[in-house]
């Protein structure tokens, strides 16, 4: 078990709990510190003293390289991720021990639920499937084998590291199950940092570095892709897109960025055609999305023409004084 910490002094404790009370010995988990600044690696050897826990303290190396940097440390046959204010599920290593047990698979996917602060104020259980489009861009709802992940790896000082590197494991892998039972709740947190309305829209321009590292892993690997997964990759790719349009457009950047870095990521859905062959929607999800991405980029257009007279007629008064 991978368990990244920054300054998360918080939670540290009670995640880690979930997993350290299990009465299973046959696990480790990497502890890798990203510098933090809080108390959190002074409260984890504080109140955990097991030879199963084991602590790494870097300098700052970022989400994708924090994570690397574990997977390399990791030993053991199967890897999973904890994200450092969420909680497994009690249930999580009986039913990840006996799907391996009985299955030997090469990568596990599971349901999670959403929650506030208590464990029992579940606000959703996740639908979750066995597909590339509909399991999840998230890692920490999957058990991968290490031999898996030693072929992979995360794409270097990247903000959104996660988005493809399932769909590489999945690619990869023979044996995929998939368990229908909720093993892992997710700490809903109105100041996470996935939340915050502050970011640059630059910031979001990120998915397409992760989308042409997944490209060149194709291409380098040469894995040929079935029809069946060139329709799942389009469907994820262009949703995260449109995901990533809609997140946009409710933070604070300027009106000028939003449009640059709208644009931006939706003209690379021409790419995504060229290299798949296919441009397909979750059209579920995505006519929703869409119509209201055409509304803002519309109210958008009409603030900025508005804009554009209203400076029209100070120039030409100007002009006449």
């Amino acid at each position: 078990m991978i368990v990244a910490t920054y300054n998360s002094e918080e939670y540290i404790v009670s995640t880690l709990n979930s997993i350290m009370s299990s009465p299973f010995n046959d696990f480790e988990v990497i502890i890798v510190d990203d510098g933090s600044s809080d108390k959190t690696v002074q409260k984890i050897t504080e109140n955990f003293k097991d030879s199963r826990l084991k602590i790494y303290q870097q300098k700052h190396m970022g989400p994708a390289n924090i994570k690397n940097y574990g997977i390399h440390k990791a030993q053991g046959e199967y890897i999973a991720f904890l994200d450092s204010d969420d909680l497994l599920d009690k249930n999580f290593l009986a039913s990840v021990f006996k799907t391996i047990k009985n299955k030997k698979p090469d990568l596990i996917i599971y349901k999670y639920s959403k929650f506030l602060d208590q464990i029992n104020d579940v606000q959703q259980k996740t639908i979750i499937g066995a597909r590339i489009s509909n399991m999840g861009t998230m890692i920490w709802n999957k058990v991968y084998a290490a031999n898996i992940l030693k072929r992979i790896s995360f794409p270097e000082n990247t903000v959104f590291e996660d988005v493809m590197f399932s769909a590489e494991a999945f690619l990869i892998s023979e044996n995929v199950v998939y368990l229908d039972e909720v093993l892992y709740h997710y700490r809903q947190r109105v100041d996470s940092l996935t939340k915050n309305k502050d970011t640059k829209a630059d910031r979001h321009l990120d998915i397409i570095k992760c989308f042409n590292s997944f490209f060149d892993y194709i291409d380098f690997n040469k894995i040929d892709l079935r029809n069946e997964y060139k329709e799942d990759l389009s469907i994820l790719m262009n949703t995260l897109i449109l995901d990533h349009c809609k997140s946009i457009l409710k933070e604070n950047s300027s009106i000028s960025d939003k449009r640059r870095v709208v644009k931006k990521l939706l003209e690379y859905r021409k790419t995504i055609l060229n290299r798949l062959n296919v441009n397909k929607l979750d059209y579920r999800r995505s006519k929703i999305l869409t119509k209201g991405l055409d509304l803002h980029l519309l109210k958008i257009g009409a603030f900025n023409l508005l804009m554009g007279i209203d400076v029209l007629k100070r120039r030409i008064k100007e002009k006449k004084g």
